[in-house]
């Protein structure tokens, strides 16, 4: 089975839930259109303020876009990571290891189909976001928080993958990726009464993103895509190790 087979068959079967999500997406982008569109043109814009409208556009505008970015991005960390325990359930695991099919040609093609949802997801919002600017008005972009959103999905397809063929079982798999985000909740209660009285009761969260976007922006991205782009191929390299062990 060539690499190209076995990347459709991920997205294959993967693909309920990329139209459950593209279903969700669809939803969020028509709300949000009919709420601009009515803060532009309708209701909203006849019966309040003109700094109570400019608001809500700032605010949709802000932050519609990270949150469809997160729906679309989202299949790519969910689904075909836990394809992992449907090919266990139906015997997939045990075929390919008695076939010709290498570790690294079946772990690859997960890597690249999730690399390929990724990509797609951004594609969408290249398409999405120019319509929140003609109708909100605004020609800015958060454009960190969409960088965020493309981390942490980064993030935790480099830490979910080695751990759910390390793993086995759901249940196990499940427990331990949630550690992550229980580390960053834990970090972020003892650090915060810490930081309060060294930055004014500031939130450390919000010290943390105030620095980053006063500092070197581009700078800063590369670093964090240079620690990630690592961070992958260690995790590539885990997730054969794994498979080549198992078999």
């Amino acid at each position: 089975m060539t690499m190209k087979k076995l990347i459709y068959r991920e997205l294959y079967l993967s693909k309920k839930n990329i139209l459950i999500c593209l279903g969700i997406g669809c939803m969020c982008f028509l709300f949000a259109v009919l709420l601009l569109l009515s803060c532009r043109f309708g209701n909203f814009a006849k019966y309040n303020e003109p700094d109570e409208i400019r608001e809500i556009l700032n605010a949709v505008s802000a932050y519609l876009p990270i949150m469809l970015y997160s729906i679309f991005m989202v299949e790519g960390v969910d689904a075909i990571p836990n394809q992992i325990f449907t090919d266990r359930l139906c015997g997939w695991h045990k075929f390919i290891r008695s076939s010709e099919v290498k570790a690294k040609d079946y772990v690859g093609a997960k890597y690249a189909a999730i690399l390929i949802l990724f990509a797609g997801g951004t594609l969408l919002m290249f398409i999405v976001c120019p319509v929140f600017f003609l109708l909100s008005g605004t020609k800015e972009i958060n454009l960190t928080g969409l960088i965020a959103v493309l981390d942490f999905v980064l993030f935790f397809t480099d830490y979910n993958l080695p751990l759910f063929l390390w793993a086995k079982t759901r249940e196990k798999a499940m427990l331990w990726s949630s550690v992550p985000i229980f580390a960053v909740a834990l970090i972020g209660i003892v650090a915060a009464p810490l930081t309060a009285a060294k930055f004014n009761d500031a939130v450390l969260i919000d010290v943390l993103i105030e620095k980053y976007l006063n500092g070197n922006f581009m700078q800063a991205v590369c670093i964090v895509f240079g620690i990630l782009a690592v961070l992958l191929y260690v995790s590539y390299r885990l997730s054969v190790h794994f498979v080549e062990v198992e078999g």
